[in-house]
């Protein structure tokens, strides 16, 4: 009998320890996080990539423009007294910046005021150079906008307001200089809204697919807005993994108090 006794606890202990083990390996295996998204995922190596070709971006300068102008010659001091005429804004924090009025003017040290509305920015910057070279040597002109701008909100690591300073940007560009996505993003479905001409355009983007390079909202606006969403989908299945481990664990520990008190009741 104490041959038996002794059989049947060991077989009782083996019996609990592998429920436990079996219970302990579920647990784990549901642990597992739901990988995260990535951009170009459904890219392949030596794949040749067409793009469509930037957009001509109107840098016609307009009423009630700022312009961010630096000039720099051989006279630093004379560079300094020029490039502090301005005003300063509260996104470049340098005080060389100039509206132009309502009547398309603006107003410079050395030469007064220049009617500049309508003009592009290269050949503004041309006619200053020409205009100031009577009062610097070897001069360089600079000419930037300083309220064109691209605004991203949602999930990505700094929300914020991008300059478009000349030319343009590209989506990557923009989320690099708002430090990413973040990883509950929804990189599959980007939205961008855009106004023309007295309508607001929305967009799509697609970040995992190489497709991105083909769309017509890769190459971003002055003006316009990129909004970031949660990615839904992958947040409620790991809302429900999530759900899987409580109960796991939940489990685990009434398996081990069960065990507990059998192997009281077994002595």
């Amino acid at each position: 009998m104490l041959g038996f006794h002794s059989y049947r606890k060991t077989k009782s202990h083996n019996l609990l320890a592998g429920l436990l083990i079996y219970m302990v390996s579920l647990q784990l295996c549901s642990c597992n996080v739901t990988k995260n998204s990535t951009v170009f995922n459904s890219i392949t190596r030596d794949t040749v990539l067409t793009f469509l070709k930037a957009p001509e971006i109107n840098e016609v300068i307009q009423i009630n423009d700022e312009l961010e102008i630096a000039i720099s010659s051989l006279n630093p001091e004379m560079d300094e007294k020029f490039n502090k005429s301005g005003f300063a804004t509260h996104q470049s924090g340098n005080p060389n910046v100039y509206k132009i009025d309502a009547e398309g003017r603006i107003k410079f040290h050395h030469i007064g005021q220049l009617s500049v509305a309508g003009l592009a920015l290269r050949q503004f910057s041309s006619m200053l150079e020409k205009q100031l070279e009577p009062y610097y040597k070897d001069l360089l002109v600079n000419v930037k906008f300083a309220n064109k701008n691209i605004t991203v909100l949602g999930l990505v690591n700094n929300p914020k307001t991008v300059q478009v300073q000349k030319g343009s940007l590209t989506i990557f560009d923009v989320l690099a200089q708002c430090g990413d996505l973040k990883t509950d993003a929804d990189f599959r479905n980007i939205l961008v809204f855009r106004d023309s001409a007295g309508v607001k355009q929305v967009g799509a983007i697609n970040l995992e697919d190489n497709s991105v390079f083909n769309s017509k909202w890769f190459y971003l606006f002055p003006n316009d807005v990129v909004v970031v969403r949660k990615d839904e989908a992958k947040n409620l299945k790991n809302e429900k993994k999530r759900e899987l481990q409580s109960n796991l664990s939940l489990v685990v520990s009434l398996v081990s108090l069960g065990a507990i008190i059998l192997n009281i009741i077994i002595k």
